[in-house]
């Protein structure tokens, strides 16, 4: 009697371990039905998580005819890497010499601020090439980088990349 008892109450016990776990599943998976339905109300897409699209959203490209060859070719004639970063010479300075000395050897490209988590930013270059599409390039280096929103970059985690739209306007005359 009292061994019959005993399995009773073990099974019992077993029994309400089984529906507490249940009802815990249920709840969070309501929960996370919830906070993803919310956020596609929301936003009109479904979460990064449960989606294949690129985190990064890139400007569109310009129609160009730059390659990845002629990007190198230019980083090969330009000395902005020969100098020395100091004070008053960093990576800000880098990227807009860099841009500009790239827009004067006929190809377009535009300064990136990578903005970290903790609110610091760095400059890069990013030029658009039809064979790699937008090319990110660490201008005190010249090396190829690809920058991505919540990746690690020097040793910081990306929250986005800014773009400075550079343009040559025209001098116009007093009238």
């Amino acid at each position: 009697m009292k061994k019959a008892l005993l399995r009773v109450l073990k099974e019992l016990r077993t029994q309400k371990v089984r529906t507490a776990i249940a009802v815990l599943l249920l709840v969070w998976g309501s929960g996370l039905l919830g906070g993803v339905s919310g956020y596609y109300a929301g936003t009109g897409e479904l979460p990064p998580i449960f989606s294949s699209k690129p985190v990064a959203i890139l400007p569109p490209m310009p129609n160009t005819s730059t390659t990845l060859v002629d990007v190198g070719h230019f980083l090969e004639e330009d000395a902005t890497s020969d100098k020395v970063y100091e004070e008053g010479f960093n990576c800000v300075e880098y990227a807009l010499l860099v841009a500009r000395n790239a827009q004067w050897f006929g190809l377009t490209a535009e300064a990136c601020s990578i903005v970290y988590e903790d609110g610091s930013r760095h400059m890069i270059v990013m030029f658009p090439t039809e064979d790699n599409g937008w090319t990110f390039i660490e201008p005190q280096s010249d090396k190829v980088i690809n920058p991505v929103p919540g990746s690690m970059y020097n040793g910081n985690r990306v929250l986005r990349i800014d773009r400075l739209d550079m343009q040559w306007v025209p001098f116009l005359e007093a009238q």
